[in-house]
């Protein structure tokens, strides 16, 4: 995990270059403390990175967040409902991708939806396993 780091870098919330290549993509920076300011400034000093502009987002992701969780099979599982045995043929959930890809959140609101979505699943799962208290 991450829980410790001074800077976290990953792709979420990171646009894509105009090839789609996430290889040469710009990276999301997340600067957690004093050390990693400290960290990341003596790399821009080294021209050691290259800052880009503030990760942007567009679409809604709230929605689509809860549609997911209310979807999930662990979720299903913790509260009783219907698990399916078998998830849906691979050419549908390709077909779901891309349209996701054109309708669904993008960018930092696409981060926001992943973060939100994993988060209530833990949480559910701890409810689930540990109650309330």
């Amino acid at each position: 995990t991450n829980a410790l780091a001074d800077v976290v870098v990953g792709y979420m919330g990171a646009p894509l270059d105009s090839n789609g290549e996430m290889n040469t993509s710009f990276q999301t920076l997340t600067i957690r403390n004093n050390n990693g300011e400290k960290m990341v400034q003596t790399a821009l000093d080294g021209n050691r990175i290259k800052i880009g502009d503030v990760a942007k987002g567009s679409g809604v992701h709230e929605k689509i967040t809860m549609a997911t969780v209310n979807a999930d099979s662990i979720v299903l599982k913790m509260i009783g409902g219907d698990v399916k045995e078998q998830g849906m043929p691979k050419v549908v959930g390709e077909v779901m991708a891309s349209l996701f890809r054109f309708i669904g959140p993008k960018g930092v609101n696409f981060a926001r939806y992943s973060i939100d979505y994993h988060l209530l699943r833990n949480y559910l799962h701890v409810l689930y396993e540990w109650g309330e208290e």
